[in-house]
Order: structure tokens, then sequence, then C-alpha cells
């Protein structure tokens, strides 16, 4: 059974087992979620209560009713899979119980890469519905860096490649000069704050140069190397030299181990779109194709356009449209 089995006072199942003859053999569990559990045998009968929320009764079941009902049915291995993986984000914890939180898992060049899923809350089903794995962290662990190796526990096949789609993305387009680029330098630090980690995406349509005369990397592809690259403390570079221009959907699948992409440009691109406008501007382009989550204008008609100084209601529309946030 599930629900009723914590500590509040309208929690009676562990009180009412315990009236019908059940005797407990334990109550709480030092994991989380899930702790909340009641475990105890009514005769022959083993009987188990759940958290209420339908994030610690599933891991509850996962990790200790599934390896019961697969022990009375004769199974040989009890729990699923544990891997080796590798974290596509950070994760921020406080230490002192088990940790098991939900993830997606990926084939990355030859490793599992594990993307924690963003709404961990017990009350939360989308996670559940969208993790094919758990990860597994002991007691003591306080957080983890981006690219540590991590243990996960399969409750599904990892996908076979990380689809450049997992990643979101919103384009900030307008007419030249309407302050494209000062929005976005705006919203970074607002997005940086509230813990996403963004990438950002400029497209020229005049071209550009980034590779200094004469400096390694040139010289490199001057050579014949059609991608080459370069690492330094705290950063790191891959220039691709391309016969033809790459489309979003090829650059958004090079970028790993970010929330969303912020794009300036493509306004034909079906991704989602910040539209900017200035008084007095004016464009001969075409309206920008996909679904608008927002217009940002310096002359407010009292619609629900924003204002270019309200970032932090601007990243509130793209955690509800783009990001989608729990």
């Amino acid at each position: 059974m599930s629900a009723g089995v914590s500590v509040g006072e309208r929690d009676l199942v562990k009180q009412v087992l315990q009236r019908l003859g059940v005797g407990l053999l334990f109550w709480r569990v030092p994991m989380k979620p899930g702790s909340p559990v009641a475990f105890g045998m009514a005769g022959a009968t083993p009987a188990f209560g759940l958290p209420g929320t339908p994030g610690a009764a599933m891991v509850a079941f996962e990790e200790l009713v599934r390896p019961a009902l697969r022990l009375m049915m004769g199974y040989r291995h009890l729990h699923r899979p544990v891997v080796a993986g590798r974290l596509a984000a950070p994760l921020a914890m406080k230490p002192g119980r088990r940790r098991y939180l939900w993830a997606r898992a990926s084939f990355d060049g030859g490793e599992i890469a594990v993307q924690p899923l963003r709404g961990q809350s017990t009350a939360t089903l989308r996670s559940i519905s969208e993790a094919n794995a758990l990860i597994l962290t002991d007691p003591q662990a306080a957080g983890f860096n981006r690219g540590d190796p991590v243990r996960i526990q399969l409750l599904g096949e990892p996908d076979p490649a990380r689809e450049a789609q997992a990643i979101p993305a919103v384009s900030v387009v307008g007419a030249k000069g309407a302050g494209k680029t000062t929005l976005i330098e705006r919203l970074l630090p607002e997005l940086a704050r509230r813990g996403h980690r963004v990438a950002a995406i400029k497209h020229d349509v005049h071209g550009f140069a980034i590779d200094r005369e004469g400096t390694d990397s040139q010289r490199f592809a001057q050579a014949g190397a059609a991608v080459a690259g370069i690492s330094g403390p705290g950063r790191s570079a891959l220039i691709y030299r391309d016969d033809v221009p790459r489309s979003l959907t090829d650059l958004i699948g090079l970028i790993r181990g970010v929330d969303l992409i912020v794009v300036e440009g493509y306004s034909q691109e079906p991704i989602p779109k910040i539209e900017v406008r200035r008084l007095g501007l004016s464009t001969d382009k075409a309206p920008p194709a996909g679904p608008i989550v927002a217009v940002v204008t310096d002359a407010p008609d009292g619609s629900a356009a924003l204002s270019p100084d309200d970032v932090a209601a601007l990243a509130d529309r793209i955690e509800e449209r783009v990001l989608r946030r729990d």
C-alpha cells in the first residue's frame, strides 16, 4: 500500500498494520527519496507501506519491493543492473543519506553520459516518466562536478546516441540594431543565477574570422586539418572548416553539458523565438518561424510584451515555455 506511512497526524497506516497483527520489522530507511517505508509480516505474507508522493514511492518500490518480489519468484538477480557513467551536468546535495536521482543515460563516445533530470521533487511525475536511470550516491557525498564518474542503476536501455533535440533552444530575433545582443547579455547572468548552464550561438551571415594569422591553430588549418582544436586553462575551442554552411541542428549536435542554448539569429529555424522590437526600427525580413515565446520592446503597449529591462520575467517565460520546468 502507498501513502500514510510517514510522521504526519493523518499518517495512520503503520498503526493500522500493527492493529491488524502485522509484525513490523522496520520503519524508515536512510535513503532519499523513499525514507518513510514500513515493512512487516502478516503471518507468512509480507506487507510493505510506501510513501505517498510518486517519486518517493517509485524509488522505494525499485529498491525494496521489486527485489523482494523477484526473490519470491525465484530470480537470482534481484536488482536492476548498476553501471558506471559520467555526469553531463554538476550535482549538489546535502550529505547524510544515500540519494537516488532521476537521470537520462545515453551512449556518448564509448561511455555512458548521465544527464540529471531537472525536476527531482518527489511530487514530480515528469522526471519519473523521462528517466531511464537512477544516479546512486553514497551518504557522505555533497556534490559532483560535470564529468565526474558516477554509478547509475539502469531502469531501461541507454539512448543509442545523445540527440541534439535533447537540449532545448530559443532564438533571439529582430531587426538590426534592435538590441538582440544586449538583451542576451542581460539574460545570461539571470539564467546562470537560476542554476542553468547556457550555451550561446551567434549567426553571422556576413562571415567571420576567428584564427589570427600565424597562430598554431591557423597553421594546422592551413596545412589541411578539417577540424583544428586548441585548449588551455578554463577554455577549449574546436574550429571546423566546412565546405557548406552548417545547419543549426548540426551546431546544436556539437554542444554538450548545457541546459539551454540561446541563439542570436536563425529566424527561419522552427525553434521558439524571442522577438526584439525597437521603436522606429523596421525590417523587410520575413516574419520569424516557430512559436513566439516573448516579444521584448522598448515601447510596451499594455499587451503581454516585456520590457528589455525585465529579464527576470523573460527568464520566467523561458522556464515555463522552453525548459518547461516542473
